[in-house]
């Protein structure tokens, strides 16, 4: 099936782009100082648009501005060729259009062209087509390898480590919901590091989860560096314990294999969604007010079509924001592998581990790095045998270690910098990696904790977190943020239309990532072991009889088909 539609979208695009190259705007003018008459508003003037021009927007072509040849300014159509944040010209029942001083000075002295302009909506939907056809490509890859059966409950998963499983999952629901939180309300209430605004205008519910431990349910920054601590751990394992350079040569090229699909899959449909304009984040600041951010977009980069391929293959967050975490887990694994490398026949090794571990705590910007060394050196534990939930902590110093681990989560960044001074890199210490390497130590050594991380919702919740991840930021714009402008539109209030919204989004994206998983997230990892099989020279088989889901190691005899974590860094 896939391979009929891959087809049909790439041959539509052909088409689409060929019809683009010979077709013309529609109701050009080349606007000039003479077309204008002065209005009853000083430093105003209006001119009457074309009738052909008026028609063509009337039938859907989008009406764009150009400034000598340069596209300055686009609009589904003439009537509302205008904005609150570009009050440079209105347009008047789709008849006239007015511009203020600044845009008539332009008009004196640059060549500036109103049309509409069907070469250019010609080629949005070429780009469309290329962007499904992408999409159907990797499915077309990806579907050999998906397993004839549902994704594993937990009580089937033996070998793997449920507790960070389900830790993963729990992670990335609080990435999730502080994401949430700064799309749906004013930053300043919740999200902001520091209140910027009035304390006045913050609300009291508000107040009361900033102000006490609950706070760590917004602190998505903890959680990633919680991700990139079990990844280095789940990586290193096998590794150690088979303490072979081939497989680590062959990890690292299935670590590329293992993230690139997901991220293949959530980059072209952002885009999609992009060019097709179904993002609702405008229309929801102009009826909330709320002036809440672009989550998807990352900024710095043009958003066209070269740069989401680009994005696709080597995991950029042009068009998906917090892939930009799944780039470093890219990176820091490929470190990772790197030291074990170097160190593996080493006496010392450990030590070797501790000083570079130590180094990188205070490197500006290498403290996602010091996350993957921590992983190795629980790994190394693990591996000569502490293993998970041997020697477990009695049940107060569990609750002490829980405490610490939640007060240091939930605490102000900015509070803790006022204490530090300039010690930047110290803040992230102690308030994202001490808590992030707690938590996984009570996970692996706390009886309690881990009775509760191995119930089956956290770990249907766990083996969706990769793509519960990468998913979240297109579903809120969506449908999270439609629904509230649709609520807002029939004259229900803000916060209840966003309370809507949200759960409408909530609900959506566990949906989606449901579906992810199954048909991208697994088969992505099948399809990595694949390729790791046939570095090895072994015979790779049918795709299809490739396992289900791989074991993440709790004893040192687990096999070499452990590394993959379900990662949402």
């Amino acid at each position: 099936m896939f391979d009929v539609l891959s087809l049909l979208a790439a041959v539509c695009a052909l088409a689409l782009m060929a019809a683009g190259v010979f077709a013309k705007r529609v109701g050009e003018i080349a606007l000039r100082t003479d077309h204008f008459k002065a209005s009853k508003t000083e430093s105003v003037r209006f001119a009457r648009l074309p009738k052909d021009l008026r028609e063509a927007s009337a039938r859907g072509l989008p009406v764009r501005l150009w400034l000598d040849g340069v596209l300055v300014k686009e609009a589904a159509s003439v009537d509302v060729l205008t904005s609150v944040e570009d009050p440079q010209y209105r347009v008047k029942a789709g008849t006239m259009i007015y511009v203020n001083g600044l845009l008539y000075e332009k008009v004196a002295t640059e060549r500036v062209v109103l049309a509409a302009d069907l070469p250019g909506k010609l080629s949005d939907w070429s780009k469309l087509a290329v962007a499904l056809a992408s999409l159907f490509v990797m499915f077309r890859i990806l579907v050999p390898f998906r397993p004839p059966v549902a994704v594993s409950s937990g009580a089937e998963r033996k070998g793997r480590l449920v507790v960070l499983d389900s830790l993963r999952g729990i992670a990335a629901m609080i990435v999730v919901l502080m994401h949430a939180a700064g799309t749906f309300l004013p930053g300043h209430w919740l999200t902001d590091v520091e209140v910027t605004k009035a304390w006045a205008e913050v609300p009291g519910w508000a107040k009361l989860v900033r102000n006490s431990p609950l706070a760590i349910l917004l602190n998505g920054s903890l959680m990633v560096h919680l991700f990139w601590v079990m990844s280095g751990l789940v990586l290193a394992a096998p590794l150690l314990k088979n303490q072979s350079h081939q497989q680590i040569a062959r990890s690292a090229v299935k670590r590329y294999f293992r993230l690139m699909p997901l991220a293949f899959v959530t980059t072209m449909a952002s885009y999609f969604l992009h060019v097709a304009s179904w993002y609702s984040v405008e229309e929801f600041n102009s009826v909330t007010r709320f002036g809440v951010p672009m989550l998807v977009f990352s900024g710095g980069s043009e958003l066209s079509l070269v740069t989401a391929v680009r994005d696709a293959f080597f995991l950029g967050s042009s068009f998906n924001m917090p892939l930009w975490t799944i780039n470093f887990e890219f990176l820091g694994s490929l470190f990772l592998f790197g030291v074990v490398a170097c160190t593996l026949t080493l006496e010392r090794r450990r030590l070797v581990w501790c000083v570079v571990f130590v180094v990188l705590m205070f490197v500006p910007g290498c403290l996602y790095l010091a996350d993957f060394i921590a992983g190795l050196i629980l790994a190394d534990s693990l591996v000569v045998g502490i293993r998970a939930g041997a020697c477990p902590l009695r049940r107060v110093q569990s609750v002490a270690i829980g405490v610490v681990a939640v007060a240091l989560g939930a605490v102000s960044p900015a509070w803790v910098a006022s204490l530090l001074g300039p010690v930047s890199e110290l803040e992230s210490v102690l308030t994202k990696f001490v808590p992030a390497v707690l938590f996984v130590f009570l996970a692996l050594r706390s009886q309690g904790f881990g009775a509760v991380l191995k119930r089956g919702p956290l770990v249907w919740l766990g083996e969706r977190s990769f793509a519960l991840y990468v998913v979240h930021s297109l579903t809120v714009h969506l449908f999270g943020q439609w629904v509230a402008v649709a609520c807002v539109r029939q004259g229900l209030g803000a916060l209840t239309s966003t309370l809507l919204g949200f759960v409408v989004f909530i609900i959506t994206t566990l949906v989606l990532s449901d579906w992810l998983t199954k048909w991208v997230d697994i088969p992505s990892t099948n399809f990595a072991n694949f390729v790791g099989r046939w570095l090895a020279g072994v015979s790779p088989g049918e795709p299809a009889k490739v396992s289900v889901i791989e074991p993440i190691p709790d004893t040192p005899e687990t096999s070499e088909e452990v590394a993959m974590p379900r990662e949402t860094a």
